[in-house]
Parts: C-alpha cells; sequence; structure tokens
C-alpha cells in the first residue's frame, strides 16, 4: 500500500464530495419551483438579468466536476491500496 497515493486519491475524494454537494443543494433550492423559475427565466432573459442563469449554471457545473472529481479519487484511492509500496534502498557504505 502505498500511503502516499491513498492519501491524495482521498483527499481528491472529498474535495469532489464537497463540490457535487454544495452544486446540488443549490440546485435543490431551484427545482422546486421548477415551473417559476421557467417564467421568470424568460422575464429575466429580456431585461438582460443573467445572474439566475449564471447561479444555474454554476451549480450544474459544481455537480458535474464534482462527480468527475469523485471518481477520479476514487480510483486513485484504489491504485494507492493495491500499489506495493518503495523498497528502501541501503545506505551506501
Amino acid at each position: 500500500m502505498r500511503v502516499e497515493i491513498l492519501a491524495v486519491g482521498v483527499l481528491i475524494l472529498i474535495i469532489g464530495f464537497l463540490s457535487f454537494f454544495y452544486g446540488y443543494s443549490i440546485m435543490q433550492k431551484y427545482q422546486q419551483y421548477s415551473n417559476l423559475l421557467d417564467l421568470y427565466m424568460l422575464f429575466q432573459s429580456f431585461t438582460g438579468n443573467t445572474q439566475l442563469e449564471t447561479t444555474i449554471k454554476m451549480a450544474y457545473l459544481s455537480e458535474l466536476v464534482g462527480g468527475i472529481l469523485c471518481i477520479i479519487g476514487f480510483f486513485v484511492a484504489i491504485a494507492g491500496f493495491i500499489a506495493k509500496p518503495k523498497e528502501k534502498k541501503p545506505p551506501p557504505p
């Protein structure tokens, strides 16, 4: 087991999970009002205010990147768990 690789994998996994959870929580807040939200975004597109649309896109991107990081972190952690440890070289005489 390579502790360094395992630690990096777990760190990436935690960052990915937090990113996914952040985006998911924002998307859940806005999906409660999905029918009214469509009308509101249509109205906002005529006035030029795109703050809500930007927030929703950033939440979606956060979910996507978080999911990808979770997958990468999982496989890196597994690789660190499976990898053989480095052989220690004897000190030179």
